[in-house]
């Protein structure tokens, strides 16, 4: 290509750097958004077995939003907008001479053109405005549901009264929640199912914004060729469509994390449930026994130590069962969370030239 073949529309591509900005700001958003959102209540449940995978993944994930946001998205804004800079400054044939010594990547069937002057900036615009969504009240959607036959069962009837007494008190604003005495034996057991279901959803959210930074940035490369040609602008649109071709492997690997935090969530779901019935047999055992009865001389004599054992016993069963699908997800997750590569050189754009 020869000095000819340069040619910008200075106004037009101010609008590049603008959008490059905005997709900067959209993978920090994404970041700022996951970490609003990633604490989990009771840790990561189950024993903890997912607690560090859970922390790696998050760290993981932020710093690859935040990289590629920073020293990417950031980055390549700031080098157009001084390529602009060098074009306001300096007359189109000093330019023209400077773009003509810069790599470039040059389709030699591609017939010389010259920019667009009709346009302006507005070609840059985002028709669509990237919203991520605040996740679900999830722990309202899975509330304890007392049901009619609680009066026959001691223990279920006291988690009743606890449950429906505070509920009263959480409406005045007397305590901060409605209480459900079993969760704090079981929940950190199980895990926190409505944290695991807010991580899924969350992760969902992030995968939307990685993908919809991929595809603008496609589409602001295409566009750029209507108004920017030449060396330094071949570049720009080459680093572009790598940097947004090197994105989409990371919405695939999101959202196979959401799933998986999605199976984690019901697998704790499910075991809490189950958990919580035998948990309801071992506390009717001891209360129909009761205390009085228990204790002769000082020593536990007359509880039926034998059915205790069977549902303690069940309890572990539990326990264990779940730790097992768990060791699985976390193979799972583990194995999705690997690291995404990007390419390290960046637009090649013009310093000031000289007149």
């Amino acid at each position: 290509m020869d000095a000819m073949d340069f040619s910008v529309n200075i106004r037009a591509v101010t609008g590049l750097a603008d959008a490059l900005d905005l997709r900067a700001h959209n993978l920090i958003g994404a970041a700022d958004y996951l970490q609003a959102n990633k604490d989990l209540r009771y840790g990561s449940g189950l024993l903890n077995e997912l607690a560090q995978t859970h922390e790696r993944i998050v760290v993981g994930l932020d710093t690859f939003l935040r990289h590629t946001g920073n020293d990417y998205a950031e980055r390549y804004a700031l080098a157009v907008g001084r390529a602009v800079h060098a074009y306001v400054t300096t007359d189109v044939a000093a330019s023209a001479r400077v773009d003509a010594t810069l790599p470039g990547v040059i389709d030699p069937t591609d017939p010389p053109r010259l920019a667009d002057q009709t346009l302006g900036p507005q070609i840059f615009d985002d028709p669509f405005c990237l919203t991520l969504a605040t996740p679900p009240d999830y722990r309202s959607q899975y509330p304890y549901e007392p049901h009619f036959y609680d009066m026959f069962s001691p223990s279920s009837l006291a988690r009743d009264i606890i449950w429906y007494g505070t509920g009263v008190l959480a409406e005045f604003g007397v305590i901060p929640e409605q209480v459900d005495p079993f969760e704090a034996f079981t929940a950190p057991l199980c895990g926190d199912v409505a944290g695991l279901k807010k991580m899924s959803f969350v992760l969902c959210g992030v995968a939307t914004a990685i993908g919809y930074v991929s595809d603008r940035i496609d589409v602001e490369a295409d566009v750029m060729d209507r108004v920017w040609t030449g060396h330094a602008a071949s570049g720009c649109r080459s680093a572009l469509i790598r940097f947004a071709r090197d994105l989409r492997p990371a919405v695939d690997l999101v959202v196979k994390l959401a799933e998986e935090y999605d199976r984690v969530a019901e697998a704790a779901r499910a075991n809490r449930e189950v958990m919580d019935m035998a948990l309801t047999l071992m506390l009717d055992e001891a209360m129909t026994l009761g205390l009085d009865d228990a204790v002769e001389l000082g020593s536990i004599a007359l509880l039926d130590l034998p059915r205790l054992a069977r549902i303690g016993a069940r309890i572990w069963e539990l326990i264990v069962k779940a730790k097992e699908v768990i060791a699985l997800l976390h193979l799972t997750i583990e194995a999705a969370n690997a690291p995404i590569n990007l390419p390290d050189d960046l637009p090649v754009v013009p310093g000031a030239a000289h007149r």
